[in-house]
């Protein structure tokens, strides 16, 4: 599992790129899990918030379950 903290904005520095998580994790530290290669199940603490396609550069948040 690696590591990144968020940034001001709320993104996060992906291989020279910008991605945008949330404003929420403002310099928080992250934690981001390789399932296949190109795609992370990314964390807080331990939980988990989302996933990442690093092909396409782009977040999802999780769902949220009731």
């Amino acid at each position: 599992m690696g590591l990144w903290f968020g940034r001001n904005s709320g993104d996060i520095s992906w291989h020279k790129n910008r991605i945008f998580i949330s404003e929420v994790f403002r310099f928080e530290e992250l934690g981001f899990e390789l399932i296949i290669p190109g795609f992370h199940r990314v964390f807080f603490r331990d939980m988990e918030i989302g996933e990442l396609n690093a092909e396409e550069l782009r977040f999802r948040a999780a769902r949220r379950v009731v």
